[in-house]
């Protein structure tokens, strides 16, 4: 738990900060909480796709190969690919989506 505790407060930090920008506007409130929740339920996604992808490359003896297929195929592409898919898919296109302090907070 004490991993997550930096992350957290982070996270409670830039809902304050999000909070006095916008004077409690109650759309981008909305708009944080879905950016919150897609990132919470893509991970469901991330799991299941790292432990297929985890399977293929288990019969690799390599190791130094293995290191590199582990660190940036897995954990690289398929988690920053799928968290930012759901900030494309989410985010980006909404007319509230406009400074670039907006790009920090919902992603």
């Amino acid at each position: 738990m004490e991993k997550e505790q930096p992350i957290f407060f982070l996270l409670f930090l830039l809902l304050l900060l999000n909070i006095l920008k916008h004077l409690i506007y109650l759309s981008s409130f909305q708009q944080f909480l879905k950016a919150f929740l897609g990132g919470a339920i893509v991970t469901i996604l991330i799991i299941l796709v790292e432990g297929f992808l985890s399977i293929l490359i288990r019969p690799v003896n390599i190791f130094v190969i293995k290191i590199f297929l582990m660190a940036f195929l897995i954990a690289g592409l398929v988690e920053e690919g799928l968290k930012f898919s759901v900030f494309k898919l989410l985010i980006y296109r909404n007319k509230e989506f406009n400074e670039p302090y907006d790009g920090i907070l919902y992603s």
